[in-house]
Order: structure tokens, then C-alpha cells, then sequence
């Protein structure tokens, strides 16, 4: 008798904590208190760098052996460091706040302290520490801000970013590399790398394959989430998520015969051709603008003044340069950063002959330097 009422006490157990488990996602399903911007208007012009910003530095990343970079994905800048994520080189860059090469973390190799591939990385500015995301094989590891290895935390999850905040680390999964397994696609760690929750219920009937360039998980004045084909914004808080704003592009929103297209030609040409709007990017937010990039266009919301326009280009009205997009100064809703290739300049030099600005800027770098970084600061 003692034994099959410790049996049945065994399985009320389970099945508690079963429910309990099972309540938790319930309890994490979405809080919409999202804000609708609309009245959206596309322009054909450049945003000047005057309208919204009241600064900008100019840092000239040293080339060399070592510093050589093929392409940014992602950009943070503290007090006395930029770390620029390279993932065509599976490489974090580590330059001074003057733009002087400092160290890489290119740990490529099967070994320990090793990965083959990286997809994102993020800062942990209590600890001072570089947190890199790797794909292969699937683990999240920490360096000091000089690129020395510090630890590593193995884990069994296919995710596309990482950004953290205060205590927690967020990571999302990617739609088209999901497990049956994978039911949402935001995951909450603690920094430990402990899963503690699951959030936003990962889409099943989105066969489209298309992505735009960007990160879809940043943190500003908070941590944001975004993805392709859905208007919405979310803010993320540990255990809970808040679809906080919803952007209505009104005849540039894609129509809903379109998510699902397979023909990637089709989808594009009828995108370009209708100016259709399916991603939002490297999501900015502060207490007087909200920016975001699109396929489209660079997207301008003034709180203040309630409008909400798109871009094709931000004009650097000192240079005369435009750019079509910027990555978000990670941690930083005060800025973002604008790279420019100074091969492209070189090509351009006919035409700017008479910009003294321009001819300056072109004695210091050369064709095949590597970019030029222009930190904005918005205007308070």
C-alpha cells in the first residue's frame, strides 16, 4: 500500500509540474499595448543628417593584416572600444574609440576555445565582456574586452541574434532553420545560460524564404524584436512580451497573397515595382525619434511631431554623401552609425572635385581602406 501511494504521489508531482511548466509559455503569450503609427508617407529624397542630429563623429578604422574586414554586421561602441562583428570572416574586430586596431577574435577551428561559425555577438557592459553567439557547434562563449577567452556555455538551439540587457540574455530562432521541436522564437537565459523562458509562438505557415539584410533583435533604450512580413515592434522583458508598436505603411504594406510566394523573382520584382514594405531592422528608439531600416527605405517616426515618413538616404550635409541604410550603435539609443566605403568615394572623385570637405576626407583613407564610420548623435 505504501508503495503504490508513493507511486500515485509521484505522478501528481509530474503532472504538477507538467501544468506548471505549460502555464509559464501561457503566461508569456503577448501583451498588446502596441501604439498604431500610420499616416506614412514614402519619399524620393534624402533625410538631411541636420534634421534629426546634432552631431557627428568620424572614425577611420586603421587597415592592416590583421584589422582587414569584408563586411559589418553589427556595431557597438563604448567609452574606449568599437567592436564591429565581420560573420563573412567569422570574426569581433576590436579597434579604440579612435578607430586604432586593437585585437580580432577569429577563433576558427574544432578545438577548445574554438567555433567554426558565428552568427551574432553582444556586449555585457556590467562584466566587460565580448558574448559571442556560434552556430557550429551551437554554444555561447565570453571574452574580455581586450579578446582574451574567458568561458563558454554549450546549448542545443539553432538562434540568429543575441543582444542582452541588465540580467538576462535574448536570443531568437530562425523561421526557416526551426526544429519541430521549436515552437517560439524568442528565448530568455540567464546568464548562466540557463533557459528560463519561451517567447512569441514561431510561425508555421510562412513558406516564403526571402530575408533583407539587418539584425531583427537590438537592444536601445530597450530590448526590441522585429521580423519579417509583421508590421509589429516587441519589446521584450524576461518572462513577458509587448507588441509595442504597429506601423501602418498604407499602400507599401505587403498584401497577404505575397507571404507565401515561392517564386523569390516574382516576390522581388513585384516589391520593387510596388514599393511593398516586409521587414523592419536594427530598430532604434529613443525618447523624441523611432528609426528603423526597411527593404525599402530608412523610416523616420518624430514623437513629437507625429509624422512618419520613409527615406531613401541619409545626406551627410557637411560631405554631400548619402547613405541607404545604418546599423544601430548597440546599447545606445542616443545614436546610430553610418558606414561609408572609401572605395566608393575614390570612384566619385570627378564629381566632388570642388568639395574641399570631400577632397580632405579622401587624403586620409585609400581606395581599399577599410570603412569609414560616421556616428550620428540625435538631437535631444
Amino acid at each position: 500500500m505504501f508503495l503504490i501511494m508513493k507511486l500515485l504521489f509521484l505522478i501528481l508531482l509530474v503532472f504538477f509540474l507538467s501544468c506548471n511548466s505549460k502555464s509559464k509559455n501561457v503566461e508569456s503569450e503577448i501583451r498588446d499595448n502596441s501604439m498604431n503609427i500610420d499616416e506614412f508617407t514614402m519619399t524620393d529624397h534624402a533625410i538631411e543628417d541636420s534634421i534629426i542630429f546634432k552631431d557627428c563623429s568620424i572614425i577611420f578604422l586603421e587597415t592592416a593584416d590583421d584589422s582587414f574586414m569584408r563586411e559589418i554586421n553589427r556595431i557597438y561602441k563604448t567609452k574606449d572600444y568599437i567592436f564591429i562583428f565581420d560573420k563573412s570572416l567569422e570574426q569581433v574586430l576590436i579597434f579604440n574609440d579612435q578607430g586604432k586596431y586593437q585585437n580580432k577574435i577569429q577563433n576558427i577551428g574544432q578545438g577548445a576555445h574554438e567555433y567554426q561559425s558565428l552568427m551574432d555577438f553582444c556586449l555585457d557592459t556590467e562584466k566587460e565582456q565580448i558574448v559571442l553567439l556560434c552556430d557550429n557547434p551551437y554554444k555561447i562563449m565570453r571574452f574580455n574586452y581586450q579578446g582574451q577567452f574567458i568561458s563558454e556555455i554549450k546549448h542545443s538551439d539553432f538562434f540568429k541574434n543575441i543582444v542582452m540587457d541588465s540580467h538576462y540574455v535574448y536570443c531568437n530562432r530562425s523561421e526557416l532553420n526551426r526544429t519541430e521541436l521549436d515552437k517560439y522564437e524568442i528565448c530568455c537565459m540567464e546568464r548562466n545560460g540557463k533557459q528560463i523562458d519561451n517567447l512569441l509562438e514561431i510561425r508555421k505557415n510562412i513558406t516564403n524564404s526571402i530575408f533583407d539584410t539587418g539584425n531583427f533583435l537590438n537592444r536601445t533604450m530597450n530590448v526590441y524584436y522585429s521580423r519579417r512580413f509583421d508590421n509589429a515592434v516587441y519589446q521584450v522583458d524576461k518572462d513577458k512580451l509587448t507588441r509595442k508598436y504597429t506601423f501602418d505603411f498604407g499602400k507599401f504594406n505587403l498584401p497577404d497573397y505575397l507571404i507565401n510566394e515561392r517564386d523569390m523573382k516574382k516576390f522581388s520584382d513585384e516589391c520593387k515595382e510596388k514599393k511593398y514594405i516586409y521587414s523592419i531592422t536594427e530598430f532604434v528608439e529613443n525618447e523624441k525619434y523611432i528609426l528603423f531600416n526597411t527593404n525599402q527605405s530608412i523610416c523616420v517616426y518624430n514623437k513629437s511631431q507625429r509624422t512618419f515618413t520613409g527615406y531613401p538616404r541619409i545626406k551627410n550635409t557637411e560631405f554631400g554623401i548619402e547613405s541607404n541604410s545604418f546599423y544601430s550603435n548597440g546599447n545606445d539609443e542616443k545614436s546610430i552609425v553610418v558606414k561609408i566605403e572609401p572605395g566608393i568615394l575614390h570612384m566619385l572623385k570627378g564629381y566632388m572635385e570642388d568639395n574641399e570637405n570631400i577632397t580632405t576626407l579622401l587624403e586620409k583613407v585609400k581606395e581599399d581602406d577599410n570603412p569609414i564610420l560616421f556616428f550620428y548623435q540625435f538631437k535631444n
